[in-house]
């Protein structure tokens, strides 16, 4: 759930230190670029452009920030697709974040982490107490 309201005086907003990512498809994320400049913002205040877009060698994003200063990720793992249909197309000079082009792209999978009450812990031996 995602829950948006307006600032007030009475209820500003304030800054936050995480960010949120956004993982949108290829047509998505490409009619996105292709929208900039469009009033949004980057991290640091400029206008976010086409050229803002950055190579993590497993995905493609954008970072920007909305008026408040919070942190967002817009990001596409179809990586190849945005390379050729957008990168390439559009003949795109973008930064890169991960120097691994040694290493080769292994498609992401979600993390499952089990919450500290369903790991087994070791019986506890009352003479080391």
């Amino acid at each position: 759930m995602l829950a948006l309201f307006e600032a007030t005086e009475s209820h500003p907003m304030v800054p936050q230190h995480n960010g949120v990512a956004f993982s949108v498809d290829a047509d998505t994320f490409m009619a996105f670029a292709r929208s900039l400049p469009c009033g949004i913002n980057n991290p640091h205040g400029d206008p976010l452009v086409p050229t803002d877009l950055v190579d993590f060698d497993l995905c493609w994003a954008f970072d920007l920030a909305d008026p408040w200063g919070n942190h967002y990720e817009l990001n596409c793992y179809d990586y190849d697709r945005i390379k050729a249909e957008l990168v390439d197309a559009d003949d795109l000079n973008v930064d890169r974040k991960m120097a691994t082009r040694a290493l080769p792209r292994i498609p992401q999978r979600p993390t499952v982490v089990e919450p500290p009450s369903a790991r087994r812990r070791a019986p506890m031996d009352a003479s080391t107490l």
